[in-house]
């Protein structure tokens, strides 16, 4: 591949997705976004400066990007920077689908083929999509440069690495999954050639040149995080909490009991844990706790015993949930294959497809269920390993059924952009009933709004390249909670305990939903030794409470 073809094609889908987005206003496709846009520019707790410390991003981009936000104020950094990480791993897989194919139906079958898997989350943006995306399609090029070409162009690879390292800094973990998922997938490409033997040696090489790479990454992140302020301290604890919530849940299930006497949870406490309301009390979440926790987790059962729970706990409505999510790209790429490839390369897109399914299988039943947000972006490299393993074995002559696959492969691209656009101008319509609400909620004059977890749109509210109508006092809860910046705000504010204060404080409303909500009675009883209510004080799309 030249690298110029690789630059216009970045270009020409950065000049897309732009134009996309002038006629249909992009919103953030979850909101770890939106909470992430308001610590880097400090709107996240009253009187707190902006922070770089948000654990899901690697520390050095994190802090360019505090730093470029308090030079450029009027730019929406954190939104820029995701718009060009999506631009960049789209322009890359249809960069790589091309130079497969020069020509023809199947160059038109490839590029929509990408296209189609692309088109779900191109009306929006989310971190974990464009780091995905940018280090994913990146490693392809790279990969694809070094298996097809006698002599690799040093400024592709060059480029390549350098996006590599960009999209893993923008969210290190899931890139890190996406990595050993692309390169397990190119091994049976690699294999499916006459010289297997050299080019599995070059698979392996990019391997140990992007493990090491990772390794001193992670290793750089960490020493980042100072000991001052409890800032280490918050760091491990949100790893240790992330692992005991969302991480091996077969066996957590199974030692569930063990775990909360370990902690010294009440069954009120655990229920907490898992709806967001971690860290509101340092005490009883605090690390001590967490530690203990996380301890029985990790020490009491062997790998063995994990892989076992997974397969005994394994729910099939897992499988049909997957197969109804990927049948439509991983059709086309089945399909892509069928139109152009030789029996080989037919068998070799089916070898791949079963060992992707099994590999988000082993993902979902050993480890965690697999989101949309990193699923999606998977699939879009994943298939353009496909449409690019099925090059080698191309037909020598193009049949009709070709230009058949080719076809229906574009109707599949139009029917997938065009159900894109139809949510995205629902997503921009409720975006605009939201603001109509928050507005309705603030003439009730609350001092400090509690945003808890998912309850408030907080992705319809803070949209990309958009500043919202008006400005309130917020509180946002979600995850553990345990952001220094949030215990120094209760302290210096008098509030040691937040769900004390809050029912102290009837002009305080918290955003919550009715069955989360009804847990705080409980703590106040078992943890204050008071008897409160709560009360909803509006209701719309999202509820806010007051408790007495």
């Amino acid at each position: 591949m030249r690298s110029r073809t690789l630059l216009v094609a970045v270009l020409a889908a950065a000049a897309g997705l732009a134009a996309l987005w002038i006629v249909i206003p992009p919103i953030y496709l979850a909101n770890d976004d939106a909470a992430i846009r308001l610590t880097v520019t400090g709107g996240d707790l009253p009187g707190e400066p902006a922070t770089s410390y948000l654990v899901f991003t690697h520390e050095a981009l994190a802090r360019v990007v505090v730093a470029l936000q308090r030079l450029l104020p009027a730019v929406f950094v954190w939104d820029v920077l995701l718009a060009a990480a999506l631009a960049v791993g789209v322009g890359a897989l249809l960069a790589t689908a091309a130079a497969a194919w020069p020509r023809g139906s199947p160059r038109v079958g490839a590029l929509c083929a990408v296209l189609v898997t692309v088109a779900p989350f191109a009306a929006g943006l989310q971190f974990t999509i464009s780091a995905v995306m940018c280090a994913g399609a990146a490693l392809v090029v790279a990969v694809c440069e070094m298996l097809w070409s006698e002599r690799p162009r040093r400024s592709v690879l060059i480029a390549a690495a350098v996006l590599v390292v960009a999209g893993y800094t923008l969210r290190p973990m899931a890139v890190e999954g996406a990595v050993v998922v692309l390169l397990a997938c190119l091994v049976p490409v690699a294999a499916a050639h006459r010289w297997w033997r050299a080019r599995l040696l070059r698979l392996a090489a990019v391997a140990a040149i992007v493990g090491g790479t990772f390794v001193a990454l992670d290793l750089l992140n960490r020493a980042l995080y100072p000991e001052r302020d409890g800032w280490a301290e918050f760091y491990t604890h949100t790893w240790q909490f992330v692992t005991l919530i969302d991480w091996n849940s077969a066996a957590r299930d199974a030692q569930r009991e063990a775990i909360r006497e370990a902690a010294g949870w009440t069954p009120n406490d655990w229920d907490m844990l898992w709806k967001g309301w971690a860290g509101t009390d340092w005490t009883l979440f605090g690390p001590d706790r967490v530690a203990n926790a996380y301890e029985v987790l990790s020490g009491s059962s062997s790998v063995i015993d994990r892989a076992r729970a997974a397969v005994v706990g394994f729910d099939r409505r897992v499988l049909a949930e997957l197969l109804n999510a990927l049948a439509v790209p991983l059709g086309v790429a089945l399909l892509f294959a069928a139109g152009v490839g030789t029996w080989r390369g037919i068998l070799l897109a089916a070898v791949l497809v079963v060992e992707f399914l099994a590999i988000c299988l082993a993902i979902q039943g050993g480890f965690k269920e697999l989101p949309f947000r990193l699923l999606a972006p998977l699939v879009a490299c994943f298939v353009a390993v496909v449409v690019v393993a099925v090059a080698e074995h191309r037909r020598a002559s193009h049949t009709w059924f070709g230009w058949v696959a080719a076809a229906a492969i574009v109707a599949l691209f139009a029917q997938q952009g065009w159900a894109a656009v139809q949510q995205a101008r629902a997503e921009i319509n409720h975006a605009r009933s939201v603001e109509e609400q928050v507005q309705a909620m603030l003439r009730l004059k609350p001092s400090v709004v509690v945003l808890h977890g998912d309850a408030f749109p907080m992705e319809h509210w803070w949209r990309p390249f958009h500043e919202p109508p008006v400005r309130f006092s917020m509180i946002r809860l979600g995850g553990n909670n345990g952001n220094p910046r949030l215990r120094h705000f209760l302290n210096r504010t008098g509030r040691s305990r937040l769900l004390v204060s809050v029912c102290d404080d009837p002009s305080i409303f918290v955003v919550a939903e009715a069955g989360t909500i009804e847990m705080v009675p409980q703590y106040m009883l078992e943890h204050a030794d008071r008897r409160v209510t709560v009360e909803p004080v509006f209701e719309g799309s999202f509820t806010a409470w007051r408790c007495r």
